[in-house]
């Protein structure tokens, strides 16, 4: 017996009339009709009595009638208060650095207008990090740069970050107008910890190109590394997005190395098995419109 037949049922009873019952429903009298049927045959006894076309509960349907509306209610309440929780529920958003820094703010903001009950939390850390949390199912999806490695996520891409050397104004590279990547590795590097997606971009292209990274210093904070840059303390990769504010006070510059091109993938990841609320569906058409 389902819900939709009793509510049919419902009110039929009330009415006593199938057109009346037809035209609240907004429901064809023949359906109307197919339903009360359905139901007489499921329970395996008549509801009404039936007389030159008119139709009367009978002993059985009143019974039915007085239950039904109880039940029905208490499954309307039920649903006003999943509703409610529903708009004031919370979802848990994880994401890399460089996605945190240039794009999620915004993005965030248009989210929060779309629905303003709802309480978004956010974790910004490394992708291994970020990782951990979705496989515990602290998160329920993540911006995540770099290649996901784990085989239960699905991914969704969403940007590219082009990455760039830089140096100090003052550095001997910024007059060169091509940096060798060995010249390049014999100065101090100052990297990303092991574990970012960015340190896993950068030691990937070294790598593809015969080299292992030898850092100078390691930060998991990239305003840090842009500091100590300026300072002349050594060279760097990092997003270009990052890079912009201080190459606009000509603090640094960018290098082109041997002409060769970095960067780093976004996506939007989350578990195989999940399944997406429409909240967060809508939050991953808001990442594939163009701002």
């Amino acid at each position: 017996m389902n819900l939709r037949l009793l509510e049919i049922f419902r009110v039929v009873a009330q009415e006593e009339n199938m057109t009346s019952a037809s035209k609240l429903l907004f429901i064809s009298q023949p359906a109307i009709s197919q339903a009360i049927a359905e139901l007489e045959e499921e329970l395996g006894v008549p509801l009404f009595d039936r007389r030159a076309g008119r139709i009367k509960l009978n002993e059985v349907g009143r019974k039915l009638l007085h239950k039904s509306i109880f039940l029905l209610d208490e499954m309307n309440s039920l649903k006003e208060e999943i509703t409610q929780s529903f708009q004031h529920m919370e979802i848990h958003i994880g994401s890399s650095i460089t996605y945190a820094t240039a794009k999620l703010p915004k993005l965030l903001k248009k989210f929060e207008e779309l629905y303003p009950t709802i309480k978004v939390k956010v974790s910004i850390n490394n992708a291994s990090t970020l990782e951990q949390k979705l496989l515990k199912g602290e998160l329920d999806l993540c911006f995540l740069e770099g290649k996901i490695k784990h085989e239960q996520f699905h991914s969704i891409p969403v940007y590219e970050f082009p990455i760039s050397w830089f140096c100090a104004k003052k550095h001997s590279f910024s007059t060169i107008s091509s940096v060798p990547l060995d010249e390049l590795l014999k100065e101090n590097l100052l990297l990303r910890e092991e574990g970012s997606a960015l340190r896993e971009t950068v030691d990937t292209f070294l790598n593809t190109h015969g080299y292992t990274a030898a850092p100078k210093w390691v930060s998991v904070n990239s305003g840090v590394i842009i500091e100590a840059v300026k300072e002349n303390l050594g060279v760097s990769a990092l997003p270009d997005v990052l890079l912009q504010p201080e190459l606009k006070k000509k603090n640094i510059v960018t290098l082109d190395i041997d002409n060769l091109v970095i960067s780093t993938p976004v996506q939007i990841v989350y578990y195989k098995d999940k399944v997406l609320i429409e909240p967060l569906k809508n939050l991953i058409e808001l990442c594939n419109k163009k701002s």
